[in-house]
């Protein structure tokens, strides 16, 4: 029999093991979605570092950290699954040590659903997992959330220098990385300074020219962001903040990974209900912890800033979420109802892996969407490949081109539908970021010209919810005109 030491020891490596093969399998065999094709896409027609930074910092609301990470390793692999695989591979390392690190010995059944939240989360699965920003930063608060921890140590000077020298240097990249970090320097900011406050007056000496050094290295972003940046993504900070409210329900209460109406969704959101609701009752406890003074803050900013635009971006304080989330179960003084929440909570957690990683009814259309069928579809009508094929997809037409297809992508080609050469293969998708004037041109055309033979590929079995948020949303994935 193996002694309890040997035990443990194969326990932590099985729970290494799980996560980081859940992880990178995903990586691997994912078509990829809308927005990492935009990534792929500014990678691809700007070779040069330089020329990439400088796109991307005139053409797009991100600063130019994800898009240089994304090069970077293109660079070295070139091919962009394997990128994926890093990424992923680096978010499963960071959330399997933040859990290593942060857990707790005193409760089992606490400590085995604060595993589950941290390292087998499927809407980290589904956002963390690609080429977007959501992957590279997400190790940067895993680490910074580690730093936090040892916000209250009284240092050696040493390791005073140490500490602050981290902290910045962690605060700089991740600023590089995604503007959303803005909230998580400043909070985790005033809470350090909090923690240190015995200390403050004679680190200051420290903290100051520190500061100023890390203003000056991000002053140049800094400068695209309120001269060009924001001025391309403020249409989005236009939602009504009930909308943003909204978004930070549905991450406490069913993630961002599942649609909230089907099986595993409405699983996760009696789970999370039950949470709140403990979450509520036992707040004045459960904000004493640390993590949660952080949560509750960037949560409270987020939503009065309007800085999460969608309920995705909570993903990334998943480390302190998780957090949170273990105390709330933690004093639920109902053991019946704890076993429920513990059961519910796995039974949702593996179903939204099986969603992410079967392409299937997850929140996101794009990733849905069955590519490949789309694609058979439209070389057996299409054989010669001298058919023009009309798309505003952004994975299709990577794909398509790929295959040696002449591809007309509308959502940057802006001119009429009568223009564009014919035959052609109309492939119509999830509107997305096409404009909703452009949509309307699009289904015009469909209406008042012709066609031969239409093609719906993938119905999608919750159309119907998601049409009561979007009037445009298909019943099918893809419909194919020709």
């Amino acid at each position: 029999m193996l002694s309890n030491k040997k035990l443990n020891s194969l326990i932590l490596v099985c729970s290494f093991l799980l996560p980081i093969a859940i992880f990178c399998i995903t990586a691997w065999q994912t078509h990829g979605w809308d927005d990492e094709f935009a990534a792929i896409r500014y990678v691809e027609q700007n070779s040069s570092f330089t020329d990439l930074v400088n796109f991307t910092n005139n053409n797009d609301p991100h600063p130019m950290g994800m898009y240089i990470l994304d090069s970077f390793f293109y660079k070295i692999f070139n091919n962009w699954s394997i990128v994926r695989v890093v990424g992923a591979l680096l978010t499963a390392l960071s959330l399997w040590i933040f859990w290593v690190k942060t857990r707790k010995d005193d409760d089992f059944t606490a400590d085995f659903l604060y595993y589950i939240l941290i390292c087998l989360n499927p809407s980290v699965l589904l956002w963390c997992s690609g080429l977007r920003w959501y992957t590279w930063i997400l190790p940067f608060v895993c680490f910074l959330g580690l730093l936090m921890n040892k916000s209250s140590e009284n240092f050696s000077r040493t390791g005073t220098i140490k500490f602050w020298c981290i902290y910045f240097i962690l605060s700089v990249l991740m600023f590089y990385i995604s503007y959303f970090a803005v909230i998580i320097i400043s909070i985790s900011f005033i809470l350090i300074c909090y923690e240190r406050r015995k200390f403050l007056i004679s680190e200051l000496k420290l903290i100051v020219p520190l500061g100023l050094l890390s203003i000056i290295l991000i002053s140049y972003q800094a400068y695209c962001l309120l001269t060009v940046q924001f001025f391309i993504g403020k249409d989005l900070m236009t939602q009504s903040i009930i909308k943003y409210i909204a978004y930070a329900g549905q991450y406490f209460l069913s993630g961002a990974a599942l649609t909230p109406v089907s099986v595993f969704g409405i699983v996760s959101a009696a789970a999370g209900v039950i949470l709140f609701i403990s979450f509520l009752i036992n707040l004045r406890t459960i904000s004493k912890n640390f993590y949660a003074k952080f949560w509750i803050l960037s949560v409270v900013m987020n939503i009065f800033l309007k800085m999460a635009m969608f309920a995705r971006y909570y993903v990334l304080l998943t480390p302190q979420h998780s957090a949170v989330i273990r105390d709330s179960f933690s004093l639920i003084k109902n053991k019946k109802l704890k076993v429920f929440v513990l059961i519910a909570c796995c039974i949702s957690t593996a179903g939204g892996i099986y969603a992410v990683m079967a392409h299937r009814n997850t929140i996101k259309a794009s990733w849905n969407t069955p590519y490949a069928e789309i694609i058979n579809r439209i070389s057996s009508i299409n054989e010669t490949k001298n058919i023009p094929v009309a798309t505003s997809n952004t994975v299709l037409e990577w794909y398509l081109k790929k295959d040696g297809f002449n591809i007309i992508n509308f959502l940057y080609d802006n001119n009429s539908f009568d223009v564009f050469s014919r035959p052609m293969i109309i492939v119509k998708t999830f509107r997305g970021t096409l404009s909703t004037e452009r949509y309307q041109e699009l289904n015009n055309f469909i209406e008042n010209h012709s066609v031969k033979a239409k093609f719906e590929v993938g119905y999608d079995d919750y159309a119907l919810f998601k049409r009561k948020f979007d009037s445009d949303y298909p019943d099918y994935y893809a419909e194919i005109f020709l």
